[in-house]
């Protein structure tokens, strides 16, 4: 991927008090090589956990605290859907929000090696998914 110049100041501009994390949109290319800017839009609570799409993009900042609360990556080729999960449960745990910066921060690159195509038995957002649905459910129980 390719920062743009601005990455890590816009970000850290939205990372203010009360906000845990924040992300922002990206640019990218189609499969015919046309560049595109894709636009996620504001964070919902209930978004992530309602599909195994993990939308938050490679354009993001995670406040130290709440990346060390969310834990290490784990799993498959989805291994960012279950970490971005645990970031979500981390900072309502901590009562901060999650930020989107509707400005393409940097470019993601795509290609046919990437692991998620070369090696399609690795894809895991469906556990991914059954697991925090699994400790969102416990903690509402608690």
């Amino acid at each position: 991927n390719v920062m743009y110049p601005n990455w890590l100041e816009k970000l850290s501009e939205a990372l203010k008090p009360g906000v845990g994390a924040v992300y922002s949109a990206f640019d990218t290319t189609t499969p015919e090589g046309k560049k595109i800017t894709i636009r996620q839009g504001p964070y919902s609570k209930d978004r992530l956990a309602s599909s195994e799409n993990c939308y938050f993009g490679p354009s993001f900042l995670i406040r130290s605290e709440i990346w060390r609360a969310a834990g290490d990556h784990e799993g498959g080729s989805a291994h960012d859907y279950g970490h971005w999960a645990r970031v979500e449960e981390a900072c309502w745990a901590a009562g901060l929000t999650i930020e989107y910066v509707d400005e393409p921060l940097c470019f993601y690159r795509q290609h046919p090696e990437q692991t998620v195509k070369r090696r399609p038995g690795l894809y895991d957002a469906p556990e991914q998914r059954r697991k925090a649905l699994e400790r969102r459910a416990k903690a509402v129980l608690a």
